[in-house]
Order: structure tokens, then sequence, then C-alpha cells
């Protein structure tokens, strides 16, 4: 701690998560966290939240390949609270290090704050909002609007709730939140700040610049570049144009107060992750030039390695390294190696909290258990006298008594164990844990209920894929913990204490066999960002095509009348719930004129049949034709004699198009079809 208040740039080696951060808050200064991966820094960024720090996570940044998903008001907003130092701390995955960013001063101009009961003239915050790329309209509804009935200002800027600002004169009355579904006001607010939506400063000349350039490339692309042209005609910023902006000319460094301190969590992960992802950008980048799906002026968006590497002089570098691991990313001028202990998740586990504390004590530690609160304090005091375990309470850390057990009823995340100094501090949230919101990923199996079983392949989310080879019990300072003993390539072994298989699930690959990763290579970690990369792509790709869907008309049905009562009164069964209430949604969205997409799940014989009939019925009386898609021939031919019972004494006409069908027939029906004798049409994929 005192050489990185003197500005010494250390590695340190042997620090479980808790000591880490422990030494990071006892430095006065800002904390840059450097973690591996978004999860990680999410965990990273809860411990610092817990200590009542103000910090939040940056992992993505405004790109070429940004677009309307971005959450471009939070990003912003982050940069804000930077220059304005308004955080304490902020946690970052490795791209974001060589990420480049717009210019410091222009974020710096560009909030506006309105302040309660101050002096303001409502049109110096009209002046603002026009020079940054606010749209004014009738009524507030997006990001980026605003209106103005008046002494009445509503405002929507993306990272906050919209608002709406009254007027006295030339005096702030109220600011209060604002919704844009019942456009009422909620909360009263102190103050409110506006980002711009300008994020880009673009040269005059930059119209004729991007016209010429487009003019290479293929047709689909081109169309993309008339739309950039035409958002920045009205004065919005489109993402895109990036490469021709003035005013990207900062790295991440740039908006670090001076007295930062950055923290690297492993630095050859670390390094690792920065060159994968330089490879990929400048791969893709280079690879749409030359398929002239972009312009050479984006060689411009290509990153370097260096940018991650140019520390500026008044930062203090940390790294928390393996002892097998080389830093890469900067000479430190002091190595530091210290002994810790594995740490364990009580989750209420009084008995294995009094086993370690008591084994502890034997040795000579000062332990001090956080409760969390006077009720905590009274919970494990209370198990402790069950157990002959003697404590006293403290207030705080400094009144800790050495050598026996200390009781402080306040909450502290973090777990410190430190063999030398003969120090065991448990962590509240290791003992009292509080459930967090845990994302479940599809074909990922979790160990929940069991352990792995020898042999079983499993995927570790930092190491990879590896063998479990079984579970064995280890004695560390006189307390027994059991491992998850992981094979990796080489034969190099991984102990995984049993508190943490929530790190490994198992492998639901091929039948194949896959080859093991290397303990500590950069195989599975390529693999990770390569994969999120064209997930991501993917993902709004989707999310585009869902959007256009959303904006366009579909069919407004009318409301049921008696055919469809009497038709659905027919049927031979009772309807279960979930059938009526399928059934009830799917109506109700039909009579809004929107476009349909609706999944509805069930096993075999619970009525999804039901379900699709009645729609159907309802569809033709509207006037319209149905096609039921099959998989199979033989399903084709059961929903068609299915759907013909149930509707030809409605005098709908059903018909069947599949492989037992001639070809004259097959002609037959589609001119049927097409001038409209047939309502219904079951088939398989030949109806395509």
């Amino acid at each position: 701690i005192s050489s990185i208040e003197n500005g010494h740039n250390v590695s340190v080696f042997g620090c479980n998560i808790g000591e880490k951060l422990a030494i990071l808050t006892e430095v006065e200064s800002f904390i840059f966290f450097v973690a591996n991966d978004k999860e990680e820094a999410v965990k990273v960024n809860n411990l610092l939240l817990d200590l009542r720090l103000r910090s939040c996570v940056l992992d993505s940044v405004i790109s070429y390949k940004t677009n309307e998903f971005f959450d471009k008001g939070e990003f912003v907003d982050i940069l804000s609270k930077l220059v304005s130092n308004d955080l304490d701390a902020i946690v970052v995955t490795p791209n974001v290090l060589v990420e480049k960013f717009v210019d410091v001063l222009d974020i710096k101009n560009a909030t506006f704050t309105i302040l309660q009961d101050a002096s303001l003239d409502i049109y110096e915050v009209i002046k603002f909002l026009k020079q940054n790329g606010y749209n004014k309209r009738e009524i507030v509804a997006e990001p980026y609007d605003y209106s103005v009935r008046g002494d009445v200002l509503d405002i929507y800027s993306p990272s906050n709730s919209p608002v709406r600002v009254m007027f006295d004169f030339d005096t702030v009355s109220s600011i209060k939140t604002y919704d844009v579904e019942t456009m009422s006001t909620g909360t009263s607010l102190d103050s409110f700040t506006i980002h711009t939506n300008n994020y880009l400063k673009l040269s005059k000349s930059l119209t004729d610049t991007i016209s010429t350039d487009k003019a290479s490339l293929s047709d689909n692309v081109s169309a993309r570049f008339d739309k950039m042209l035409e958002n920045i005609e009205k004065g919005a910023t489109d993402y895109l144009s990036i490469a021709y902006a003035d005013n990207v000319t900062s790295t991440i460094y740039d908006y670090l107060p001076n007295n930062t301190t950055i923290a690297f969590n492993g630095t050859k992960s670390i390094y690792d992750a920065i060159t994968s992802y330089v490879n990929l950008v400048n791969t893709e980048i280079d690879s749409a030039i030359k398929q002239n799906e972009l312009p050479k002026q984006y060689k411009e968006c290509k990153l370097s390695l260096d940018t991650a590497l140019n520390f500026k002089p008044y930062h203090t570098l940390v790294a928390y390294q393996y002892i097998n691991q080389a830093n890469k990313l900067f000479n430190p001028n002091k190595v530091f190696n210290i002994k810790t202990l594995p740490q364990t998740n009580y989750n209420y586990d009084f008995s294995l909290l009094s086993v370690d504390i008591s084994n502890y004590l034997k040795e000579g530690y000062t332990c001090v258990v956080y409760a969390k609160s006077d009720e905590g304090a009274v919970k494990v005091s209370k198990h402790f006298e069950s157990k002959g375990l003697a404590y006293v309470f403290c207030n705080m850390f400094s009144s800790v008594q050495k050598g026996v057990l200390n009781i402080i009823p306040k909450p502290y995340p973090l777990q410190v164990l430190l063999p030398l100094d003969k120090l065991a501090i448990f962590s509240s949230s290791s003992i009292f844990v509080e459930a967090r919101t845990k994302k479940v990923f599809k074909n990922t199996v979790a160990f929940d209920e069991e352990l792995p079983k020898v042999n079983d392949i499993v995927v570790h989310s930092v190491h990879g894929i590896g063998k479990c080879l079984g579970i064995e019990c280890l004695n560390l300072s006189n307390s027994y913990r059991d491992y998850v003993v992981i094979e990796y390539k080489n034969k190099d072994i991984l102990y995984l204490p049993v508190e943490n298989i929530s790190d490994i699930s198992k492998y639901v690959g091929s039948d194949k066999l896959p080859a093991l990763s290397k303990l500590g290579g950069t195989d599975f970690a390529k693999v990770k960002t390569k994969v999120k990369s064209h997930l991501k792509d993917e993902a709004h790709s989707l999310i585009s095509i869902y959007k256009e869907r959303m904006n366009l008309q579909g069919i407004t049905y009318p409301q049921d009348d008696e055919f469809q009562e009497v038709f659905e009164s027919n049927f031979g069964f009772i309807e279960t719930e979930d059938q009526l209430k399928a059934i009830k949604d799917i109506k109700t969205e039909m009579h809004t004129g929107k476009l349909i997409d609706r999944l509805v799940c069930g096993d075999v014989g619970f009525g999804k049949t039901e379900v699709a009939i009645r729609i159907a019925f309802k569809t033709v009386l509207a006037g319209y034709q149905v096609a039921v898609l099959c998989p199979t021939t033989i399903l084709s031919e059961q929903h068609y004699n299915t759907f013909k019972l149930r509707m030809e004494n409605f005098g709908i006409k059903v018909e069947v198009l599949n492989r037992f069908k001639k070809d004259s027939e097959v002609k037959d029906i589609l001119d049927r079809l097409a001038s409209g004798d047939i309502d219904v049409i079951c088939g398989t994929h030949k109806l395509l």
C-alpha cells in the first residue's frame, strides 16, 4: 500500500479478490480496475458498490458498428461522470483500453445541468438542446426528444428518465420525472443533467467526401451510407461516420484523474485478450474494405496494442499476477508476494464457520467477523457461544483485539486471509450470502445438485475445457476443504474449491471428446471473444428485423361474432386455462393491427391444435386465407383431416398440399388457392 501511495508501479502475487480490493481501497486514489471479461467486471463492481464506492462498469464503447441498440446515453453519462469526478472507481474490460474516444473537452462542454430554484432562462436550455442534436416534438416519446408548452419543458435525455421542467418566469420552479405513457409527473428532483446527442464533430466537407467514397461500395452498403448522409443532414449523430470525425483523439486514460491507480487482474490474460480483440477488429475492417463494404477511410478505425500500453506518467500501475504468468503490460518497480489462503462462501453455514475460526484461533490468528448488522451479530454470537467460542464486540476495525475472535456488526464485502500476518477477516457477504440475479444460458448445464464425476468433461468460465479427475480433500492451515481436481492440456492440474462450483459447467458439445484447453493459455479466450462478437452482430441483426416489423401496419381483425362463438362451442372438450389464455392473448393482438409473432408451446395432446384452429377460423371470417405449415407429410394429413372435420360444416374449404398429391392435383390446388377458392391450406415445405 505504501509503495502504491508513493507512485511505484508494482506486481503483486498470491492475492484473492478480497485482498486485491482491500489493497486498492486503502490507497487514497481513484480506482481503475481492468477485469478479464464482463462477468468478472460485474462481480468486482458489486463488491465496490458494497463498499459504498461510486462505481460502474464500462465494457463497450461507441464505434463505427454502433447502432440504435447500444445505450449511448449511459455511455456518455459514464464519461461525463469521469470528467466531473463523480465516480470513485470504474471497472472495465480489456477492449476498452484500445478503443478511441472523443476529446475529453467535448464531453466536459457537452452537458447542461438544471438546478431546482436556479435562475435560468428557458430559451437558454432550448438553445443547448437545438445545438446538441435534440428533436423538437409535440409530445416527448423517445430519447433525444424535447417539447415546449409555454413555461413547461419536457426533455428525454437517454441517461435519465424523461423529466418535466417548469419555469416561473426566469426561475426553475420544479423538476419532476415524467412518464411518456401516461404523460404524468412523478418524483421531484433537485437537479437534472442533459447530455449531448452530438458525440462526433464532423467537418463541413463531410457530405462530399462520403458521397465520393460510397461510389465504390456494393449497393446494399451504399444504401446504408445514404441513410447516414440523411441523418447528418437532419443534425442527428450517425456513428457510422466516426471514421470521418475530427475529434476522436483520446483514450480512456485521458478521462482518468491524475491521482489514479490502474489495477490489472491478471496481466497475461488481459494482454492476450487485448491482442485477440485488436486482431479481430482489424481483420474485420480489412476484410470489409477489400469486399467494398467499407471505404478506405475506415482504416482510421483500426486499433493498436500501443494504445493500451501508452500509460500516463502520473498514473500508478498495479499488476495482480499468477506465478506462471509474465507481466507483458509494464515493467514493475517493485514485486510483492503475498501469501493468502482460499476463501469460502459459508452461506449461513455457521457450523463450518465455527470450525474454521476455531482452527485459526489455535494457530494464533486474529479473527474478525463482519456480521452485517446488530441482528446478524446476535445470530453468530449465539452460535459461537453454543460451540464454546469466546468473542468480543467491536464497532470498527481499528479497535479489534489481537489473537481473539472479534465481531463487528457492520457490512463488509471483502474476505481477507493472511497467514503471515495471522489475520482472518470473514466478510458479511460470505456469511450472509445475498442472492443476486444470475444469468442462465441455454446449452449451459450447471452442477447445482451434484458435483462432477470422474472423467466428466467440464468447462471453466476462464480456463476453458478440462477433464474432472475427481474430488480431493486438502488440509490448508488446519482447515480441510474439498476441491474439484480438473486436468488440462499437458497434464496441468487446477484445484477448484467446491464452494466455487458455479465457475464450471458440463460440456454439452458433440459426442466426440473435445481437445482440452491449455491452462493459462489464450485459445479459449480467443474463441470466447470471436463468438461474442458474432453473437452480438447476429442479435443486432435480429433486433433490426423485428423493429422493422413492429413499424409495419398489420391487419386489424374484427371482434368475435356469433359464428366464432358457435364454432368454438362445438369443441368436444373443456378448454384448459392455458388454452384459453393463449387464445385470448392472440385475439387481443389481432385486434390491434400489429404484425403478430406468437409461439405456442405445449406437450403432445395438450391442445395446441385447437388454438391454431380457432385463430384460423377467425382469420377466414375476416376474409383472409390461412396456411398451416407442417414438418412432415403425415402431420400435414392429420392436420388437414382435423381442420376439415371442424370447419366443413361452416362452409370453409380446406385442402392439403404434400408429396401424396399428383402434379395435376398440385396445379389444381395452386390455381384454386390463387383464385381464393381455398380458405385453409395445410401442407409441408411444398407450400413454400
